[in-house]
């Protein structure tokens, strides 16, 4: 037990180990708790408080929990610097795509909600709450991928400037494809017909 392997005895190995195992264990146990309670609360036809943030929570992917509890448990070994570093990169970008995933969920969730209650009194908000939700998830898949490329030592300043130039370009290209779009987004928000009415 008192080899040392790649700087660190076995014992400390040994202890990294048992770290991750336990680690992955609880939040696993935790997520299967999580999805089990939130199954409970969908099931009634009230809206509970809880039932966002359950939602949210049981969206946790195996990978990142996995990831977290490698990274937990190596907190017990001395790394290379170069070994720490490359593992630090590899938790804050798994990290950032959870929690990508949890802003999308409870975007979605939200809208959700609110569309189930405007729906009653105001069938027109459908088409807006759609467009919103859209808006959203490419507002933050667009943040994930960037802070991702920037955590990977990528420079995305010259990547902006290229995209801007490129989206100037392309709208110059396609000006009536981008017109109809338009066009579509300005029918959707100003709503002069909603759902269920008949149109010729």
């Amino acid at each position: 037990f008192d080899k040392t392997y790649f700087g660190n005895a076995a014992w400390l190995w040994i202890v990294a180990g048992a770290i991750a195992l336990g680690v992955l264990f609880i939040l696993l146990l935790l997520r299967r708790l999580t999805r089990s309670q939130y199954k409970r609360l969908a099931a009634t036809p009230q809206e509970e408080f809880l039932e966002i943030p359950l939602h949210v929570a049981a969206r946790t992917t195996v990978w990142f929990l996995l990831i977290a509890s490698v990274f937990l448990g190596l907190q017990a070994v001395v790394l290379p610097p170069k070994a720490a570093r490359m593992l630090l990169t590899v938790f804050t970008v798994a990290s950032f795509w959870q929690i990508g995933l949890w802003a999308t969920t409870a975007v979605l969730a939200a809208l959700e909600r609110k569309q189930r209650r405007t729906l009653v009194v105001d069938r027109a908000s459908a088409g807006t709450l759609g467009i919103i939700s859209f808006m959203a998830r490419i507002t933050i898949w667009s943040f994930v991928l960037l802070l991702t490329l920037s955590n990977l030592g990528i420079q995305i300043q010259p990547l902006l400037a290229g995209l801007g130039i490129g989206g100037i370009a392309v709208a110059l290209a396609a000006q009536n494809i981008l017109g109809d779009l338009f066009a579509s987004l300005s029918i959707t928000l100003d709503r002069p017909f909603v759902l269920g009415d008949t149109l010729q």
